[in-house]
């Protein structure tokens, strides 16, 4: 969700001689302060605010600046304001970590010296690199601090910025409706006190949630409000990035011209005010629009930039995305050894970002672990006090609290032998679940490498070079698949988009598919068991359509939510189940079979470990003569909560 704000609320640029002077023996950083000194470096803040929103780099020098300066004559307010103002250039120039140092060190100047504003603003600020960097808890808890701090200051400008802030913590959380519910309060309270500036990037906020939901209508009508009201008050803050999701929104409504023209706009605003971040999402549109016009050498220079600087500026997500382009750019022009480079670069750098998270996880574990350790440390000391006391009691009282205790203990160790029990039942289905995957991969492999022997025996050069690199990429997704065990419904839709693209390739045009899903859907956050749906999808090909001699085959998978369960269903115009039961026991075809068998006995040992309904139901479609003319697959999916 964009935010473009200034540092600093308004209320900081007010002139502070009788503060400044009170402040001369508070700290440590200088000898002596004047009242000239003091006002230089409020008129750097004031200048400093300004330039947040059009120039980052400038921002950053004039708050390096002001806090030396602030340092230099003791004046603590101005080194709080100071690092708050140069945490937030350091943010639109991508380097999150150095920005979370700045703003806890001016909360904490804040606090030790009671400047509740410094302190809230630090807050306010501190989400916003948290939040980039996905440590949404942190920067929820964050804002939140702030908009109290702001409420007991009766800020109406702070006030507004918390509920933007925490519309855009929302946002990142899937929380949609509350996040617009909280940006009109934000706008609301500008308007009310005809803060048109920043009541445009509120708008601009409002556009990015319908735009996420995919409602570009809507998300236009906020963006057009964000453009007039920021000419009205002559303030060009907000203009680059509504021009970016004004391209977006046009590009999703087909208007590809006017897409081009706004991401141009976009990109060039951006490339004045030095926000590298959005900079690099305007490059990476403007290539991606490019290729799906087919300008392939244009798409390559826009993705090289794009490459080159998510590298300079640590955006490992975008790099990993340009890579990806970068691949697709190379394959289309035939350049296979450049591709599958690309390809792999991609992949370590994504192994390297699940490394990363694991390594934070295994930190925030360890440290969970290290307090409920001192937690029942403090709880075997109070009971041991307990303990201590009752045995200075008389004996009866005595006697009854060792009978208690010698219940309690009896309950506790058959809980502990019950739970210890099922956890070993547990693991020996996790095992028995993980053999059973293990035995699909081989299958799966092995199809695939017959259909590229199939390629070299015809002596098919540069089909079999195309189809070993999909098949290279198609193996990387199939392993981290089934490592997780457990995938989000985005990840089996790619793979099984670059599944069906792999086979219709093999086959040439030996049929069509469609793979639709329902919008509403959340493929984000909708997870279910990896390596369900290909063997289903493989059995519709290679047994049902590819037997077909007066006909071209037609594959269709659709996903659809009905009554909290999520349906996959197939449909192919094969042979249908009998005539393909005939024709593998005629050749004596065994191995085909496999991966469905394996696959349903999959699903019935997760519907047992998790208490849920999973299964699985194949029919034959029934034609007008009663003849089968294909095959019906539904696989049901329990939505866990």
């Amino acid at each position: 969700m964009p935010r473009n704000r200034t540092i600093t609320p308004e209320h900081f640029i007010v002139f502070v001689l009788i503060t400044c002077l009170s402040l001369a023996g508070r700290t440590g950083y200088g000898q002596k302060m004047t009242i000239r000194d003091t006002v230089q470096v409020n008129e750097l803040m004031k200048i400093t605010g300004d330039s947040i929103s059009a120039n980052a780099q400038k921002c950053l020098e004039l708050s390096e600046r002001a806090l030396q300066i602030s340092k230099e004559i003791g004046y603590t307010l101005g080194v709080g304001r100071s690092l708050n103002s140069r945490g937030e250039a350091l943010v639109r120039l991508g380097k999150y970590d150095l920005a979370i140092k700045d703003h806890l060190e001016a909360i904490r100047i804040g606090q030790k010296y009671h400047f509740k504003r410094t302190e809230a603003a630090g807050y306010l600020n501190l989400m916003i690199p948290l939040e980039e960097l996905g440590r949404n808890e942190e920067a929820f808890k964050s804002c939140q601090k702030a908009t109290k701090l702001f409420e007991d200051l009766n800020d109406t400008v702070g006030i507004g910025w918390g509920y933007i802030d925490l519309a855009n913590v929302m946002f990142d959380m899937g929380f949609n409706e509350d996040a617009i519910t909280f940006t009109l309060k934000g706008a609301g309270l500008f308007r009310a006190i005809h803060k048109l500036d920043v009541t445009a990037f509120a708008y601009s906020s409002v556009a990015a949630v319908y735009q996420d939901s995919h409602k570009y209508k809507e998300a236009l009508v906020y963006l057009r409000h964000t453009i007039s009201l920021s000419d009205s008050v002559h303030n060009a803050g907000p203009l680059p990035l509504a021009f970016l999701n004004l391209g977006v929104c046009y590009e999703e409504l087909g208007l590809r011209d006017s897409a081009s023209y706004f991401y141009r706009k976009a990109y060039d605003g951006f490339e004045i005010n030095g926000d590298m971040s959005n900079k690099l999402k305007a490059i990476f549109n403007i290539g991606s629009l490019y290729y799906s016009q087919g300008k392939v050498d244009s798409a390559k220079k826009y993705h090289q930039m794009a490459y080159d600087l998510s590298a300079k500026i640590q955006h490992r997500d975008m790099e990993a995305s340009s890579l990806r382009m970068l691949a697709k750019i190379a394959n289309v022009n035939g350049d296979y050894k450049k591709a599958f480079e690309f390809r792999d670069k991609a992949a370590d750098l994504k192994d390297s970002l699940l490394n990363a998270g694991k390594v934070k996880e295994l930190a925030a574990l360890t440290k969970k672990f290290e307090i409920k350790e001192a937690e029942q440390k403090n709880l075997s000391l109070e009971t041991q006090n307990s303990l201590q006391k009752i045995k200075l009691q008389r004996k009866d009282i005595l006697l009854y609290g060792s009978a208690v205790l010698l219940i309690l203990l009896s309950g506790t160790g058959f809980l502990l032998f019950r739970h210890r029990k099922l956890r070993a039942n547990q693991k020996l289905m996790e095992l028995e679940q993980k053999q059973l995957l293990a035995q699909i991969n081989p299958h799966f492999i092995f199809n695939c490498l017959n259909s590229i022997q199939q390629f070299v025996v015809q002596n098919d050069t540069m089909n079999a070079n195309r189809y070993l690199a999909d098949f290279a990429m198609l193996m990387r997704q199939t392993l981290d698949n089934s490592k997780d065990g457990i995938i989000s419904l985005k990840r089996e839709i790619e793979y099984l988009e670059n599944y069906l693209s792999f086979e219709h390739m093999r086959f040439e045009d030996k049929f069509t598919y469609t793979l639709t899903c329902q919008p509403e859907i959340d493929i984000d956050n909708i997870e279910i068991p990896s390596m369900i749906i290909q063997p289903f999808v493989e059995n519709a090909i290679r047994h049902g359509i590819c037997n077909l001699e007066a006909r071209n085959g037609i594959l269709s998978i659709r996903f659809h939510k009905k009554d909290g369960f999520l349906f996959c269903e197939i449909d192919d115009n094969g042979i249908g189940l009998e005539e393909s039961r005939k024709i593998k026991a005629q050749a004596f075809i065994k191995y085909q079979s496999h991966g469905m068998e394996l696959t349903t006995r999959r699903l019935a040992l997760v519907s047992k470990m998790q208490s849920a309904d999973y299964n699985v139901t194949i029919s034959d479609r029934p034609g007008i003569d009663g003849r089968s003319e294909g095959t019906h697959v539904v696989i049901k999916f329990p939505l866990l909560t």
